[in-house]
């Protein structure tokens, strides 16, 4: 039985997993418009997305800081409102992966959104609303995709603190705080492999990327399997 001031964890169904997904693709798409602003093709295109949203019933997903950076004029959002928003696609991938729509990711390779977008249907100019009939792989895969984000998050959040090498495998193997996997994740030396070469040998550019790749993803993973209904809410913690 659940202690009295444990909250039980309310996992979300697969029609609104695909509908945080798309969510997740409207702000990256909106980063992709903004480095786009003067071309009056995005315009456009912004316009269009709006619409979208609207029609497909997406704007009941959308929270309200989600629609505020979409319907920004273009041109409009800070440099950090339109990073951030684009990174935004990692979670989606994730999602998408969790619906079966793409195959297993990569810790290392930034998704490709034209990809991710094919495979759900954003933007699909015959929808009238978003798919109702849709299903999640299993549970055990989804734990175990999580176990694995954590691990890959708290190795790249914790070499930022103290950057020296570990054996990381024996810290998972030994971990006693959260259940870590190193399934999908490369090794050598012991240690996290980035680019090939133990973490502690690798550029700054990639211990950067890989360490956004992780916090969204592991983010998504936590809201997928039930942190809190709100995503703007769920946090990565390592």
């Amino acid at each position: 039985m659940a202690d009295d001031d444990e909250v039980p964890l309310s996992l979300p169904s697969p029609s609104r997993v695909a509908a945080r997904a798309h969510a997740l693709l409207t702000q990256a798409y909106r980063s992709f418009l903004e480095g786009a602003a003067d071309d009056p093709r995005a315009a456009s295109e912004h316009a269009r997305c709006l619409a979208w949203c609207e029609r497909v019933g997406l704007r009941r997903e959308l929270e309200p800081r989600e629609w505020e950076i979409l319907s920004t004029p273009l041109g409009a959002l800070s440099q950090r409102e339109a990073v951030n928003a684009g990174w935004c696609l990692e979670a989606a991938a994730l999602l998408a992966w969790a619906l079966g729509r793409i195959e297993i990711l990569d810790y290392e390779e930034q998704q490709n959104g034209v990809a991710i977008a094919q495979a759900m249907g954003f933007l699909d100019a015959e929808a009238r609303a978003l798919p109702a009939e849709v299903s999640l792989r299993s549970r055990d895969e989804l734990d175990h995709c999580l176990s694995t984000y954590l691990a890959l998050h708290w190795r790249l959040r914790s070499f930022s603190l103290r950057p020296e090498p570990l054996d990381f495998a024996a810290f998972v193997r030994d971990c006693t705080w959260g259940d870590l996997s190193l399934d999908g994740l490369r090794l050598v030396d012991g240690d996290l492999s980035l680019g090939g070469v133990p973490l502690s040998k690798a550029s700054e550019a990639a211990y950067r990327t890989c360490a956004s790749i992780a916090s969204e993803r592991h983010r998504a993973a936590e809201w997928l399997l039930g942190q809190h209904p709100l995503y703007s809410e769920v946090t990565a913690d390592t």
